[in-house]
């Protein structure tokens, strides 16, 4: 769907859409994982504890909803990554969300989609 809407209005071109079929292909096989930039345990604590210290309100949380990405990573990388933890020290508030990533030598390449 997302990718019929950039054809149609002319965004990708005929090498993108193969490549596009080629990573759902590889995902639904195995191949390709994707992977929260930061672990959901991680994004639900640091809510919670501001909940409960009264720090919680509106703006921050639409602040919050920019820091959660996912990204996409071959099931090895997938398999050196930390689970359901970030690096010691690091903080939601300052630090890069691709701290993990980087801990397991993994590069990671922005490629948004919007």
């Amino acid at each position: 769907m997302f990718g019929d809407t950039l054809l149609a209005s002319g965004v990708l071109d005929e090498s993108l859409l193969k490549i596009r079929e080629k990573l759902k292909k590889q995902i639904s096989n195995g191949e390709l994982r994707f992977e929260h930039m930061i672990p959901a345990k991680v994004y639900l604590n640091h809510l919670y504890k501001k909940y409960l210290d009264g720090s919680l309100d509106l703006n921050y949380f639409h602040s919050f909803r920019q820091k959660i990405n996912v990204c996409i990573v071959t099931k090895e990388e997938d398999s050196r990554l930390k689970r359901d933890e970030m690096p010691k020290g690091w903080n939601l508030d300052i630090d890069s969300s691709d701290a993990r990533h980087k801990d397991a030598g993994i590069k990671i390449h922005n490629w948004p989609i919007e």
